[in-house]
């Protein structure tokens, strides 16, 4: 029973995400990301612990300090496939400056190892839960949440493009900065 919920909900975010993936694609369209400059409106990101892949457990908490990015992801996800690695690009290139990228795979934590070995993922990889996507509404994958030192939500999006990487750039240097 456990499995077929879990199959029908990965479907539901399947179709989903087919449904809302052309709508949040253009990084034009404000309706389908939500930024917040004002550093007093933020809101705190709600703190949740996950198991890696490594069998370790993350609290989201742990990494107050720098500047977060969680990426809601699965490996059967077209813009996912896009947007790894330009997170991985972008991982590579701040890491030293406080920034930390965590990809919460919403797939069997099987095929989640295999993916993650097969791009050569260089950042956190955790393993998502029905629970936690229902948490975060999450309705479309992929849906990237960046968040500031303090933990707060700078910036929501819901999809992904190659039109948006200089967008993610510009926001993670800004925040690195605050």
């Amino acid at each position: 029973m456990k499995k077929s919920s879990a199959l029908l909900f990965i479907i539901f975010l399947l179709l989903q995400g087919c449904g809302n993936a052309k709508a949040s694609s253009n990084a034009n369209n404000n309706s389908k990301s939500t930024v917040s400059s004002n550093t007093t409106a933020r809101q705190s990101m709600p703190n949740f612990t996950l198991e890696g892949l490594d069998g370790n457990q993350y609290a989201i908490s742990q990494f107050r300090g720098r500047v977060l990015i969680v990426d809601f992801w699965a490996t059967w996800c077209g813009p996912c496939k896009v947007e790894i690695p330009f997170l991985e690009n972008l991982y590579s290139q701040y890491k030293d400056k406080g920034l930390t990228v965590i990809g919460v795979g919403l797939d069997n934590p099987v095929a989640l190892q295999r993916f993650s070995d097969a791009m050569g993922m260089n950042y956190m990889v955790l393993k998502g839960t029905q629970a936690i996507a229902q948490q975060f509404q999450i309705r479309a994958i992929p849906t990237t949440y960046i968040l500031d030192k303090k933990g707060r939500i700078a910036h929501k999006f819901v999809g992904f493009s190659p039109s948006m990487k200089q967008t993610f750039e510009s926001l993670v240097q800004s925040l690195l900065k605050e």
